[in-house]
């Protein structure tokens, strides 16, 4: 047998001449491997400057989130106070990396956080605007995807204006009726919530401006209603991951939750006073008219405030269970029956979490995230 010499396919691989006419065995040649890699390595290279600048910009999938430990009362040294000129504060909104927004009753105050080199956190306030009406409530519109993104829903009784803290200019954005006193606000990003103490009902606002009347009597469901608040403690807040929205009902000592859908009354979800744990002792609401705000924590528990002279901060799990008191500062000067602590959730320039809390006396309580 003999074997002969294919000497085309050999010599089809030592001729440079044939080898510039196929560019598929080109692709494979030792001189072009060296450009291939070349190229293949300036790819990688973009692609990760591109992937490091996406990451850096896009939305963190895990947020940051206020938690509070699972004891009676914070301890002192876990708050830091400091004294603002915002006395008398009608309502509080945090903005971006400890930026915050407070509404007197005729000034619109922004200030920035920030923790002094010699220890402790200090406040410098970056401007003022002057208001020609009394501010009921506000919301800071933190969602990336939202049309509304890093500005203010500021309600002025019957009717809510969108601020741009960039501009320092008002645009109207809907109206109500001349019955409506408009005392919270809250949104996911995608419709604002508004709770009507005029009325005693509240809102649910689509992007396309459709007002939905949430709240009233409801025979189906049991739920009796809300009534007129004369101390005008009705709020509302928003939870998005469970899709519910959490509303006080001062005059019975109780926490709403109703579908963010639909407005369905979740009659297991609501709650009201509940024992503490191993003890006779019974945790509630304490003031004249309360509560008289609601925040709700990143972990998906509940934050409420009370009114009255002795204002009170209290934590509960998403059942209603009670969670933790907060401790706040002395209280320097009297609080009316109608003022109470005001409370906002901020997130620092090193993604840790800050629980703000304004008391009427203008003392403002920095209480840092738990691990």
């Amino acid at each position: 047998m003999t074997i002969s010499h294919n000497s085309f396919g050999f010599d089809q691989f030592n001729s440079s001449e044939k080898l510039r006419k196929h560019p598929i065995l080109r692709f494979f040649s030792p001189e072009t491997n060296r450009g291939v890699i070349s190229i293949l390595a300036l790819v990688t290279l973009l692609l990760a400057i591109v992937g490091g600048v996406y990451l850096k910009l896009s939305p963190s999938q895990n947020e940051p989130s206020f938690r509070l430990p699972h004891a009676p009362s914070l301890p002192a040294p876990t708050l830091q106070t400091i004294q603002t000129d915002a006395i008398g504060a009608v309502t509080i909104s945090a903005g971006l990396l400890d930026d915050f927004f407070v509404f007197t009753e005729d000034e619109l105050l922004y200030y920035h956080l920030f923790d002094s080199p010699q220890g402790g956190a200090q406040v410098n306030k970056r401007y003022t605007v002057h208001l020609d009406e009394k501010p009921t409530a506000s919301c800071f519109i933190t969602s990336p995807e939202s049309p509304f993104y890093e500005k203010i829903f500021v309600a002025f009784t019957d009717s809510v204006a969108l601020f741009d803290p960039e501009t320092m200019r008002f645009s109207p954005h809907i109206e109500f009726g001349s019955e409506s006193i408009i005392t919270g606000l809250a949104t996911d990003g995608y419709d604002l919530y508004a709770a009507d103490a005029g009325l005693g009902i509240f809102y649910r606002i689509d992007r396309e401006m459709n007002i939905f009347s949430w709240g009233l009597a409801d025979e189906k469901t049991g739920f009796e209603g809300f009534s007129k608040n004369e101390y005008l403690f009705f709020d509302l807040d928003v939870a998005p991951k469970s899709e519910t929205i959490y509303v006080t009902h001062p005059d019975k000592f109780r926490v709403e939750a109703f579908s963010a859908l639909d407005g369905h009354w979740k009659e297991d979800e609501s709650f009201e006073k509940k024992p503490r744990e191993n003890t006779n002792r019974t945790e509630t609401f304490s003031g004249i008219a309360n509560p008289a705000s609601i925040t709700i924590l990143g972990d998906g528990s509940v934050l409420t405030t009370d009114a009255g002279p002795e204002p009170d901060v209290k934590s509960w799990h998403s059942d209603g269970s009670f969670q933790a008191e907060i401790s706040l500062p002395e209280v320097n000067a009297p609080i009316e029956a109608n003022q109470a602590p005001l409370a906002t959730i901020t997130i620092t320039k090193t993604r840790a979490v800050r629980l703000l809390v304004l008391l009427p006396s203008g003392i403002l309580a920095s209480f840092t995230a738990s691990p």
